[in-house]
């Protein structure tokens, strides 16, 4: 395979690149989630924690 000089690479791919590597959910695009949204997704956590440690439960209590 040949290698090409740096100077080889267009200037649209570059700039392509420099895009793509950006951080898409930087801090100053969002603001700080409100209390109601922190508290429901704590909800929904609590939730699945819940119905996989009941899961667990059951599957450990069933005769074998």
């Amino acid at each position: 395979m040949r290698g090409f000089p740096l100077d080889a690479t267009s200037r649209a791919l570059v700039r392509e690149r420099r895009h793509a590597d950006r951080d898409r959910y930087a801090s100053s695009d969002y603001g700080p989630p409100a209390p109601l949204e922190m508290f429901t997704r704590i909800g929904v956590l609590l939730v699945i924690t819940l119905g996989f440690a009941l899961a667990a439960q059951l599957l450990v209590g069933m005769p074998h």
